[in-house]
């Protein structure tokens, strides 16, 4: 009977400790702020047009992260988002 209540005397002492070190994810005091850009390229565009296009978003700042096909080779709907 002492050792059971010994024991988990001891295992709520650890749960304990590791719950006090854990931080809530999602909560972080240091979390990225996003802008969007949405942008369309019509057909019909060439794939050099869109490279162009998205090499010049890059350079400031801007990462694809979804893409929408239009009907040409190179055409479409593009997502972009970057820190503000």
């Amino acid at each position: 009977m002492v050792r059971r209540l010994f024991l988990i005397l001891v295992a709520s002492i650890c749960l304990l400790g590791v719950m006090s070190n854990s931080k809530p994810q999602g909560h972080a005091s240091s979390a990225t702020t996003w802008e969007y850009k949405i942008f369309t390229i019509p057909p019909p565009s060439t794939q050099d047009q869109t490279e162009q296009k998205l090499s010049q978003l890059g350079s400031q700042g801007w990462e694809l992260v979804h893409l929408i096909p239009g009907e040409g080779a190179a055409g479409g709907v593009f997502y972009l988002k970057r820190a503000k």
